[in-house]
């Protein structure tokens, strides 16, 4: 996308036949929204293409996201909630291993979990002031949202409205005028890229669209889990006391009846339901509410430590269960950087030293990441074996076939002693795919 930002590619040279209905191998890729991919591009085409400029935008992104939720935390409930939250959002090992690359879906989750807290910050200040460049800040994070991960970041709208109503009795012309500076912008920045890929890439739009509605009804990928997996992986990035917090929440909410505390629920819930009813479940999805959680903890902090405990035995209760709150999140990122710490890998490096002697008229074969295999090199690669017909018809093409000889695959002898065929050694190239529910 550096060279053509409107026409996303994955295999930008696919010289073996492809199904375009196969996100993880096909040519141009419309699997996901393009705003994660186009900031990566910028990042990687003002400071050269590494893993560092890679990573870049989502760690500016996931820091944004930690001065979003203290600004949402302050602006509704005070400087110490807002800290608090803060606080938590800072040491979510889901999140920091999201922006480090550890979890699947990575900088889309990032960047829509940033951006739809960093929208609802936008909604507070539009819901506490009479600024219309608040309505035009959060129609543009949302519509950025929208361009990261589609539809789900609507949840800021109806979160919006409880947050008019937590303000004052909200005059319906106001809402009305702000509702429609919001929702066009978004539109403004959502819609023309749906209609470009539809007209573009007709074949490829019409079935990645339908496969996005697949997801309500079927499990995909292997992703099936029952009614409560959402809830259940809730204690990833959070702790188990965070259960503890949402259920205290939710009891304080019906007791205050004030539309902040309904406006951070309805965060939460609205996603959590909808997801739980979908068919294909993934432990990202709920990321969109991480902004509501954070808040939530950071609330059932204060409130602990602002209590005064008559007896010594409820202040050590306490006294645990916020101790309990701050280490158990802390335990996810502190053991994390202690799993695969070899950041890099003998099969990264040689494919890096091996760049300045491939082009794009090479091909690499029986590759356990193909795409990592692109990254580094100009090369094409696969992960497949290929047959002698393939072979020879490459080479008739002009190119030039390297096989891996430790690959994930057994070359066959016939294959590997064919005219004109490499054998390369790439390193310990470790066989697993790092997805988000192991």
């Amino acid at each position: 996308m550096i060279g053509h930002p409107l026409r996303p590619t994955l295999y930008e040279n696919p010289v073996l036949p492809f199904d375009s209905k196969d996100w993880e191998r096909n040519h141009v890729w419309l699997h996901k929204q393009p705003f994660a991919l186009w900031s990566m591009a910028l990042s990687m085409s003002l400071f050269g293409v590494s893993e560092l400029a890679l990573r870049l935008p989502s760690v500016i992104l996931s820091t944004l996201m930690v001065l979003a939720i203290f600004g949402i935390g302050k602006e509704l409930f005070g400087n110490r909630v807002g800290l608090a939250a803060a606080f938590f959002a800072a040491i979510n090992g889901l999140l920091i291993g999201l922006a480090g690359g550890q979890w699947a879906t990575d900088h889309v989750d990032t960047f829509f979990a940033a951006l739809t807290a960093m929208s609802v910050y936008f909604a507070v200040r539009v819901a506490s002031g009479e600024r219309l460049s608040w309505a035009v800040a959060t129609g543009v994070t949302l519509g950025l949202a929208l361009l990261s991960k589609h539809l789900p970041a609507l949840i800021v709208l109806p979160v919006w409205i409880l947050l008019e109503c937590a303000y004052a009795r909200p005059s319906w012309g106001r809402v009305l005028t702000r509702g429609v500076i919001i929702t066009g912008i978004a539109a403004i920045i959502f819609v023309p890229w749906q209609v470009y890929i539809h007209h573009a890439f007709p074949a490829e739009a019409a079935w990645e669209s339908a496969y996005n509605i697949r997801h309500l009804f079927e499990p995909l990928e292997g992703h099936a889990f029952g009614a409560g997996f959402h809830l259940f992986n809730l204690r990833y990035g959070y702790g188990e006391m965070v259960y503890v917090a949402i259920a205290w929440f939710f009891f304080r909410c019906w007791r205050e009846r004030k539309f902040e505390w309904l406006a951070i629920g309805c965060w939460l819930l609205v996603p959590l339901i909808f997801f739980t009813l979908a068919a294909t479940k993934m432990k990202g999805y709920m990321l969109i509410s991480s902004g509501a959680i954070s808040i939530m903890l950071g609330l059932f902090f204060v409130q602990l430590k602002d209590t005064h405990w008559a007896s010594p035995y409820r202040r050590w209760v306490a006294v645990t269960i916020l101790l309990f709150l701050v280490l158990l999140p802390l335990r996810s990122w502190l053991v994390r950087p202690f799993l695969h710490t070899d950041r890099s890998p003998d099969w990264a490096g040689n494919l890096r030293k091996m760049a300045p002697s491939v082009d794009s008229k090479t091909v690499l074969f029986n590759i356990e990441r193909p795409i990592c295999a692109m990254f580094y090199t100009p090369a094409t690669a696969y992960r497949r074996i290929p047959t002698e017909a393939t072979i020879e018809g490459l080479q008739r093409d002009g190119y030039r076939v390297l096989i891996n000889s430790q690959g994930p695959a057994n070359v066959p002898p016939d294959v590997a002693s064919l005219p004109g065929v490499q054998s390369i050694w790439l390193g310990n190239e470790p066989v697993y795919r790092v997805d988000s529910h192991n």
